[in-house]
Protein backbone atom coordinates (compact mmCIF):
# COMPACT_ATOMS: atom_id res chain seq x y z
CA UNK A 1 0.00 0.00 0.00
CA UNK A 2 2.31 2.69 -1.29
CA UNK A 3 0.05 5.66 -0.63
CA UNK A 4 -0.44 4.65 2.99
CA UNK A 5 3.32 4.17 3.34
CA UNK A 6 3.98 7.63 1.87
CA UNK A 7 1.44 9.12 4.28
CA UNK A 8 2.95 7.36 7.31
CA UNK A 9 6.43 8.54 6.37
CA UNK A 10 5.15 12.11 6.15
CA UNK A 11 3.51 11.81 9.57
CA UNK A 12 6.71 10.30 10.97
CA UNK A 13 8.71 13.40 9.99
CA UNK A 14 6.74 15.41 12.56
CA UNK A 15 6.63 12.87 15.41
CA UNK A 16 8.77 12.64 18.51
CA UNK A 17 11.51 10.09 17.66
CA UNK A 18 11.04 8.39 21.04
CA UNK A 19 7.45 7.41 20.25
CA UNK A 20 7.29 7.46 16.45
CA UNK A 21 7.63 3.70 15.89
CA UNK A 22 4.65 2.78 18.06
CA UNK A 23 2.53 5.63 16.74
CA UNK A 24 3.24 4.75 13.11
CA UNK A 25 2.39 1.10 13.70
CA UNK A 26 -0.91 2.11 15.32
CA UNK A 27 -1.71 4.43 12.42
CA UNK A 28 -0.77 1.77 9.85
CA UNK A 29 -3.20 -0.73 11.35
CA UNK A 30 -5.99 1.85 11.51
CA UNK A 31 -5.40 3.10 7.97
CA UNK A 32 -5.25 -0.37 6.42
CA UNK A 33 -8.42 -1.41 8.23
CA UNK A 34 -10.18 1.75 7.03
CA UNK A 35 -8.98 1.20 3.45
CA UNK A 36 -10.15 -2.44 3.45
CA UNK A 37 -13.54 -1.41 4.85
CA UNK A 38 -13.90 1.01 1.93
CA UNK A 39 -12.88 -1.82 -0.42
CA UNK A 40 -15.44 -4.19 1.18
CA UNK A 41 -12.72 -6.48 2.50
CA UNK A 42 -10.70 -6.62 -0.70
CA UNK A 43 -7.24 -5.23 -1.32
CA UNK A 44 -7.77 -1.46 -1.54
CA UNK A 45 -6.98 0.37 -4.76
CA UNK A 46 -4.97 3.61 -4.85
CA UNK A 47 -8.20 5.62 -4.85
CA UNK A 48 -9.53 3.73 -1.83
CA UNK A 49 -6.22 4.21 0.02
CA UNK A 50 -6.50 7.95 -0.61
CA UNK A 51 -10.07 7.97 0.68
CA UNK A 52 -8.91 6.41 3.95
CA UNK A 53 -6.05 8.90 4.20
CA UNK A 54 -8.39 11.84 3.58
CA UNK A 55 -10.47 10.74 6.56
CA UNK A 56 -7.39 11.02 8.80
CA UNK A 57 -6.32 14.44 7.51
CA UNK A 58 -3.10 16.37 7.06
CA UNK A 59 0.05 14.58 8.33
CA UNK A 60 1.05 17.51 10.55
CA UNK A 61 -2.38 17.62 12.15
CA UNK A 62 -2.31 13.88 12.85
CA UNK A 63 1.20 14.10 14.30
CA UNK A 64 0.18 16.99 16.55
CA UNK A 65 -2.36 14.73 18.26
CA UNK A 66 0.45 12.44 19.44
CA UNK A 67 3.12 15.01 20.29
CA UNK A 68 1.50 16.42 23.40
CA UNK A 69 0.66 20.06 24.18
CA UNK A 70 2.57 22.97 22.60
CA UNK A 71 1.68 25.78 24.95
CA UNK A 72 3.33 28.70 23.15
CA UNK A 73 1.89 28.15 19.69
CA UNK A 74 -0.57 25.30 20.07
CA UNK A 75 -0.55 21.82 18.51
CA UNK A 76 -2.51 22.80 15.41
CA UNK A 77 0.12 25.21 14.09
CA UNK A 78 3.27 23.81 15.71
CA UNK A 79 4.37 21.57 12.81
CA UNK A 80 3.81 24.32 10.25
CA UNK A 81 5.71 26.73 12.50
CA UNK A 82 8.77 24.46 12.60
CA UNK A 83 8.77 23.92 8.83
CA UNK A 84 8.35 27.62 8.12
CA UNK A 85 11.03 28.53 10.65
CA UNK A 86 13.57 26.23 8.98
CA UNK A 87 12.83 27.55 5.49
CA UNK A 88 12.90 31.22 6.53
CA UNK A 89 16.13 30.73 8.50
CA UNK A 90 17.78 29.01 5.54
CA UNK A 91 16.73 31.85 3.21
CA UNK A 92 17.89 34.58 5.61
CA UNK A 93 21.26 32.93 6.22
CA UNK A 94 21.77 32.43 2.46
CA UNK A 95 20.99 36.08 1.79
CA UNK A 96 23.37 37.19 4.57
CA UNK A 97 26.18 35.07 3.13
CA UNK A 98 25.47 36.43 -0.36
CA UNK A 99 25.65 40.01 0.92
CA UNK A 100 29.01 39.35 2.61
CA UNK A 101 30.44 37.94 -0.62
CA UNK A 102 28.94 40.78 -2.67
CA UNK A 103 30.48 43.43 -0.43
CA UNK A 104 33.85 41.73 -0.72
CA UNK A 105 33.67 41.38 -4.51
CA UNK A 106 32.47 44.96 -5.14
CA UNK A 107 34.38 46.90 -2.46
CA UNK A 108 37.12 44.49 -1.36
CA UNK A 109 35.82 44.80 2.21
CA UNK A 110 36.71 41.94 4.57
CA UNK A 111 35.63 41.25 8.12
CA UNK A 112 36.52 38.95 11.01
CA UNK A 113 34.97 35.53 11.53
CA UNK A 114 33.35 36.54 14.83
CA UNK A 115 31.81 39.68 13.37
CA UNK A 116 30.46 37.80 10.35
CA UNK A 117 28.92 35.02 12.44
CA UNK A 118 27.44 37.52 14.90
CA UNK A 119 25.79 39.43 12.06
CA UNK A 120 24.36 36.31 10.44
CA UNK A 121 23.09 34.94 13.76
CA UNK A 122 21.49 38.27 14.71
CA UNK A 123 19.65 38.41 11.39
CA UNK A 124 18.53 34.78 11.65
CA UNK A 125 17.36 35.27 15.26
CA UNK A 126 15.35 38.36 14.31
CA UNK A 127 13.66 36.44 11.50
CA UNK A 128 12.93 33.53 13.85
CA UNK A 129 11.35 35.84 16.43
CA UNK A 130 9.12 37.47 13.80
CA UNK A 131 7.99 34.08 12.44
CA UNK A 132 7.29 32.79 15.96
CA UNK A 133 5.22 35.86 16.87
CA UNK A 134 3.13 35.40 13.73
CA UNK A 135 2.43 31.77 14.65
CA UNK A 136 1.64 32.65 18.26
CA UNK A 137 -1.09 34.93 16.92
CA UNK A 138 -2.32 32.22 14.55
CA UNK A 139 -2.25 29.67 17.37
CA UNK A 140 -4.37 31.93 19.55
CA UNK A 141 -7.04 31.99 16.83
CA UNK A 142 -6.76 28.30 15.93
CA UNK A 143 -10.48 27.71 16.50
CA UNK A 144 -11.30 30.06 13.64
CA UNK A 145 -8.42 29.12 11.30
CA UNK A 146 -7.55 25.58 10.24
CA UNK A 147 -4.45 25.52 7.98
CA UNK A 148 -5.10 21.94 6.92
CA UNK A 149 -8.77 22.07 5.96
CA UNK A 150 -8.20 21.86 2.19
CA UNK A 151 -5.54 19.14 2.28
CA UNK A 152 -6.14 15.86 0.42
CA UNK A 153 -4.09 12.73 -0.24
CA UNK A 154 -3.60 13.87 -3.86
CA UNK A 155 -0.95 16.27 -2.52
CA UNK A 156 1.19 13.35 -1.37
CA UNK A 157 4.05 12.10 -3.52
CA UNK A 158 4.95 8.45 -3.96
CA UNK A 159 8.55 9.53 -3.42
CA UNK A 160 7.48 9.70 0.20
CA UNK A 161 7.00 5.94 0.13
CA UNK A 162 10.77 5.51 -0.01
CA UNK A 163 12.56 4.68 3.25
CA UNK A 164 13.48 7.69 5.37
CA UNK A 165 16.05 8.04 8.12
CA UNK A 166 16.16 10.64 10.85
CA UNK A 167 19.14 12.96 11.02
CA UNK A 168 21.06 14.50 13.88
CA UNK A 169 20.11 18.16 13.57
CA UNK A 170 23.08 19.16 15.73
CA UNK A 171 25.52 17.43 13.36
CA UNK A 172 23.94 19.04 10.32
CA UNK A 173 24.00 22.51 11.88
CA UNK A 174 27.70 22.02 12.63
CA UNK A 175 28.23 20.99 9.01
CA UNK A 176 26.37 24.07 7.79
CA UNK A 177 28.37 26.41 10.01
CA UNK A 178 31.66 24.85 8.85
CA UNK A 179 30.68 25.09 5.20
CA UNK A 180 29.57 28.71 5.51
CA UNK A 181 32.80 29.71 7.25
CA UNK A 182 34.88 27.86 4.66
CA UNK A 183 33.12 29.48 1.69
CA UNK A 184 33.46 32.96 3.16
CA UNK A 185 37.14 32.40 3.99
CA UNK A 186 37.94 30.62 0.71
CA UNK A 187 36.51 33.56 -1.23
CA UNK A 188 38.20 36.20 0.93
CA UNK A 189 35.10 37.64 2.60
CA UNK A 190 36.45 36.83 6.07
CA UNK A 191 40.07 36.70 7.17
CA UNK A 192 42.10 34.81 9.74
CA UNK A 193 45.45 35.77 11.23
CA UNK A 194 47.72 33.82 8.89
CA UNK A 195 50.97 33.69 10.85
CA UNK A 196 53.13 30.89 12.21
CA UNK A 197 54.69 31.63 15.64
CA UNK A 198 58.42 30.92 16.04
CA UNK A 199 61.11 31.88 18.55
CA UNK A 200 62.21 34.64 16.20
CA UNK A 201 58.69 36.02 15.85
CA UNK A 202 55.54 35.44 13.82
CA UNK A 203 56.12 34.43 10.19
CA UNK A 204 53.39 34.95 7.55
CA UNK A 205 51.93 31.71 6.24
CA UNK A 206 50.02 31.10 3.01
CA UNK A 207 48.50 28.24 1.06
CA UNK A 208 50.73 26.34 -1.34
CA UNK A 209 50.38 26.50 -5.15
CA UNK A 210 48.32 23.28 -5.26
CA UNK A 211 45.28 25.06 -3.88
CA UNK A 212 45.09 27.51 -6.79
CA UNK A 213 43.95 24.76 -9.15
CA UNK A 214 41.20 23.81 -6.69
CA UNK A 215 39.69 27.28 -6.25
CA UNK A 216 36.54 26.72 -8.32
CA UNK A 217 36.23 22.95 -7.73
CA UNK A 218 36.19 23.49 -3.95
CA UNK A 219 33.69 26.33 -4.31
CA UNK A 220 31.34 24.07 -6.25
CA UNK A 221 31.92 21.07 -3.96
CA UNK A 222 31.33 22.90 -0.68
CA UNK A 223 28.34 24.78 -2.13
CA UNK A 224 26.90 21.38 -3.08
CA UNK A 225 27.40 20.13 0.47
CA UNK A 226 25.78 23.32 1.79
CA UNK A 227 22.67 22.92 -0.37
CA UNK A 228 22.43 19.23 0.54
CA UNK A 229 22.65 19.86 4.28
CA UNK A 230 20.16 22.75 4.12
CA UNK A 231 17.63 20.44 2.46
CA UNK A 232 18.28 17.76 5.07
CA UNK A 233 17.80 20.17 7.98
CA UNK A 234 14.54 21.44 6.46
CA UNK A 235 13.16 17.90 5.98
CA UNK A 236 14.76 16.43 9.15
CA UNK A 237 15.27 13.11 7.37
CA UNK A 238 17.60 11.38 4.93
CA UNK A 239 16.15 9.82 1.80
CA UNK A 240 17.70 7.64 -0.89
CA UNK A 241 18.27 10.71 -3.07
CA UNK A 242 20.08 12.68 -0.37
CA UNK A 243 22.11 9.64 0.68
CA UNK A 244 23.30 9.09 -2.89
CA UNK A 245 24.11 12.81 -3.11
CA UNK A 246 26.15 12.51 0.10
CA UNK A 247 28.06 9.57 -1.36
CA UNK A 248 28.73 11.36 -4.66
CA UNK A 249 29.99 14.51 -2.94
CA UNK A 250 32.07 12.42 -0.52
CA UNK A 251 33.81 10.58 -3.34
CA UNK A 252 34.66 13.89 -5.03
CA UNK A 253 36.01 15.24 -1.73
CA UNK A 254 38.21 12.16 -1.30
CA UNK A 255 39.64 12.71 -4.79
CA UNK A 256 40.36 16.34 -3.89
CA UNK A 257 42.10 15.28 -0.66
CA UNK A 258 44.25 12.78 -2.57
CA UNK A 259 45.14 15.42 -5.16
CA UNK A 260 46.27 17.85 -2.47
CA UNK A 261 48.35 15.26 -0.63
CA UNK A 262 50.14 14.29 -3.85
CA UNK A 263 51.15 17.89 -4.66
CA UNK A 264 53.12 19.34 -1.73
CA UNK A 265 53.74 21.80 -0.24
CA UNK A 266 50.29 22.46 1.20
CA UNK A 267 51.44 25.65 2.91
CA UNK A 268 54.41 27.98 2.47
CA UNK A 269 56.13 30.37 4.87
CA UNK A 270 57.39 33.79 3.94
CA UNK A 271 61.06 34.69 4.40
CA UNK A 272 63.86 32.37 5.44
CA UNK A 273 61.83 29.84 7.40
CA UNK A 274 63.18 26.50 6.24
CA UNK A 275 63.69 25.28 9.81
CA UNK A 276 60.05 25.83 10.66
CA UNK A 277 58.58 25.10 7.28
CA UNK A 278 58.08 21.40 7.85
CA UNK A 279 55.84 21.73 10.90
CA UNK A 280 52.97 23.73 9.35
CA UNK A 281 53.17 21.49 6.28
CA UNK A 282 52.80 18.37 8.45
CA UNK A 283 49.91 19.99 10.32
CA UNK A 284 48.19 20.75 7.03
CA UNK A 285 48.69 17.14 5.90
CA UNK A 286 47.22 15.88 9.18
CA UNK A 287 44.22 18.19 8.74
CA UNK A 288 43.56 16.92 5.21
CA UNK A 289 43.87 13.30 6.41
CA UNK A 290 41.34 14.00 9.20
CA UNK A 291 38.92 15.46 6.64
CA UNK A 292 39.39 12.37 4.46
CA UNK A 293 38.79 10.09 7.46
CA UNK A 294 35.58 11.89 8.43
CA UNK A 295 34.42 11.71 4.82
CA UNK A 296 35.03 7.95 4.75
CA UNK A 297 33.01 7.60 7.95
CA UNK A 298 30.12 9.55 6.40
CA UNK A 299 30.32 7.42 3.24
CA UNK A 300 30.13 4.25 5.33
CA UNK A 301 27.17 5.56 7.29
CA UNK A 302 25.31 6.50 4.09
CA UNK A 303 26.06 3.09 2.56
CA UNK A 304 24.79 1.26 5.67
CA UNK A 305 21.51 3.16 5.46
CA UNK A 306 21.08 2.55 1.75
CA UNK A 307 21.81 -1.16 1.95
CA UNK A 308 19.83 -1.83 5.13
CA UNK A 309 22.66 -2.40 7.58
CA UNK A 310 22.05 0.57 9.84
CA UNK A 311 19.42 -0.70 12.24
CA UNK A 312 19.52 2.38 14.45
CA UNK A 313 19.06 4.95 11.71
CA UNK A 314 15.44 4.35 10.81
CA UNK A 315 12.47 6.42 11.88
CA UNK A 316 9.96 3.66 12.30
CA UNK A 317 9.11 3.66 8.62
CA UNK A 318 6.44 1.15 7.68
CA UNK A 319 7.08 -0.89 4.54
CA UNK A 320 4.01 -1.60 2.51
CA UNK A 321 3.21 -5.23 1.65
Amino acid sequence: MKWITAYLNEVGRHLDPATSEGVLEELRVSLEEAARDIASGNDPSETQQKQAINAFGHPMKVASEFNGPRYLIGPLWFGTHLSTLKIVTAIVVSISIGLLLTVYVTDGQTTSVLRSLTGVLDTALTAAVVVTIVFIVLGASAEQIDPYVDWTADKLSLRGAQPLWRVSVGDQLFNLASEVIFLLWWNGAIVFTNVFPTLEGDIPIALGPVWQALYWPLNVLVAGYLLLHVSIVVRCVWSRVTLWAEIALGLVLLVACAWVLLHPPLVVLAGDASAAGSLPHRLAIAFVIVIAGLTLWDLGSAARKLFGRDGNAGMGTITSP
